[in-house]
């Protein structure tokens, strides 16, 4: 199993409501970029796991992460906007992965998704798998430049 990891320093300007995108930028925001998932003749990689962390100790909110094969950047990709996927993106939607609530760990906050089994092709040549984080309950004790970090454990496809 490869464990693949992208982190964001956050905006968190003002608290979240449930349904926000969590990224960036309020303007110019991105979408979390995964590289390297195996795509052997073209069968792709199986999400196992995936493990969100977050510098700051006291957040507690649930998350959903969204995956695209390619890179959705006609959707809403802004920090603190409602999701949304507009049409020109639909077919690049590969599904989502939901996260608990996140636990105090002392200096860093945690959730854990486990058994996840989602099956990921790549839709770039640079087996890449994209995605938007959405807070799903509403945040309350973010800060401004907090560092959010996605580690996703993923194996090719017939090697589970």
């Amino acid at each position: 199993m490869a464990l693949i990891s992208t982190s964001k320093t956050t905006v968190a300007a003002e608290n979240y409501t449930g349904g926000d995108v969590v990224s960036e930028s309020v303007t110019a925001g991105t979408a979390w970029r995964f590289r390297g998932i195996e795509n052997r003749a073209g069968m792709g990689s199986v999400l196992q796991s995936a493990v969100l962390t977050c510098d700051e100790d006291s957040v507690t909110a649930t998350y959903r992460l969204h995956f695209f094969n390619a890179d959705p950047a006609d959707s809403e990709l802004n920090d603190n906007i409602a999701f949304s996927v507009v049409a020109a993106d639909q077919a690049k939607y590969i599904g989502f992965v939901d996260f608990g609530a996140m636990v105090d760990r002392g200096v860093i906050s945690t959730a854990v998704a486990l058994n996840v089994q989602l099956h990921l092709v790549s839709g770039d040549t640079g087996s890449s798998i994209y995605g938007i984080l959405q807070d799903t309950s509403g945040e309350t004790a973010e800060t401004a430049g907090m560092v959010m970090t996605i580690t996703l454990g993923v194996s090719p496809q017939g090697l589970m």
